[in-house]
């Protein structure tokens, strides 16, 4: 016996986009919360053009929303806080923990960062 299928309103899918926001932009929690399928939602997500750009800002709402507690950790000194910050943000003035690997196929150029490698151990690495 096959299922039957719901139909489903805009009203439906405004009411989904609000619970996204409220979730934010937790798709499992707004689709429980409206009693819609996961399925529906990428439906919707793939093939409407204004649902889908409405999902996309909660995703930037939801970055931004994240970024300013990652700020409010830093401003009460949280040392994790402050060195994930770094590692990301500040990656060009060197903080990172691991060491970019460049390796150009012409003349098998291989830059290992700031890593002071022996060429035994270059040579290890590329085999």
């Amino acid at each position: 016996m096959k299922a039957h299928k719901r139909k489903y309103t805009k009203k439906d899918k405004e009411k989904l986009i609000d619970e996204l926001r409220k979730s934010l932009g937790i798709i499992t929690i707004a689709c429980r919360k409206c009693n819609i399928g996961r399925d529906a939602f990428y439906s919707w997500y793939n093939k409407e053009q204004w649902f889908h750009d409405a999902y996309e800002q909660i995703l930037e709402e939801q970055i931004e929303f994240v970024e300013n507690k990652l700020v409010e950790c830093i401003q009460d000194k949280d040392h994790t806080a402050i060195i994930f910050y770094l590692k990301t943000k500040g990656r060009k003035k060197g903080w990172r923990e691991i060491n970019d690997v460049n390796i150009q196929s012409d003349n098998l150029k291989i830059e290992f960062g700031n890593a002071d490698l022996s060429d035994e151990k270059k040579d290890k690495i590329c085999q």
